[in-house]
């Protein structure tokens, strides 16, 4: 990956308070702002509660099809 595009990719995180950074001179650090990551496991995890139950109601209908079907 060229450094432009490593750079904007680096900033993108940073506007999302993802990652934090500080100029010394002419040179920028990055590190990882773990607080932050925290936000994005509960949206996450809420996220994969709501696929879960979606899938499972679906599945429970599909088996439910199936039997139909078979005792026709």
């Amino acid at each position: 990956m060229k450094l432009p595009s490593f750079v904007q990719h680096l900033t993108v995180l940073e506007q999302s308070r993802l990652v934090k950074s500080k100029k010394r001179g002419r040179v920028r650090t990055y590190e990882i702002a773990p607080d932050r990551f925290k936000v994005v496991e509960d949206w996450l995890t809420a996220r994969r509660e709501l696929w879960e139950a979606r899938l499972d109601r679906f599945d429970t209908f599909v088996k439910q099809l199936k039997e139909k079907e078979s005792e026709s």
